[in-house]
């Protein structure tokens, strides 16, 4: 692992650039999709972090939204009324719920997805081919350093 040289300081500044550039106009694309769909921002994360783990808690769902067991357990109960999550008793313990997408979930994600890739793909469409190709090289074999386990 390297240290917080300078080169990684640059690095971590280009890649907030970067990161910055490209929400700008794709986060303007979610706010509109959520607020289209009457979702909170913390339910729009839900449903990406459901996507991403496949079934969770509503203790570990909780920790990712940094918010209460009570706000989290509401919030829950909302996308289950809207058909959006599945929660499921723990067979050996009842206090615990599994929490899952349901189709209408796993489509939402897809849908709102969708809609920020075709956002950034437009926006990289600017960069010259022999940039792309370079950029595709560094990130495929960058990427699995940085990515973190669920």
């Amino acid at each position: 692992m390297n240290a917080q040289t300078p080169e990684i300081q640059q690095l971590a500044q280009l890649f907030f650039d970067l990161r910055n550039e490209l929400m700008e106009t794709s986060m303007k694309q979610h706010l509109q999709f959520i607020r289209d769909h009457e979702l909170s921002m913390p339910q729009s994360v839900t449903i990406m972090f459901l996507k991403r783990c496949g079934t969770s808690s509503v203790s570990q769902i909780s920790h990712v939204l940094n918010l209460s067991l009570g706000g989290t357990s509401h919030l829950i109960d909302d996308l289950v009324e809207r058909g959006y999550v599945n929660r499921v008793e723990d067979i050996k313990d009842r206090r615990i719920k599994h929490i899952s997408l349901t189709a209408k979930g796993v489509q939402c994600f897809i849908d709102m997805s969708t809609l920020q890739l075709q956002t950034i793909a437009q926006d990289l469409t600017q960069l010259p081919d022999t940039l792309t190709r370079n950029m595709i090289d560094v990130l495929q074999v960058a990427l699995p350093y940085i990515r973190k386990p669920i």
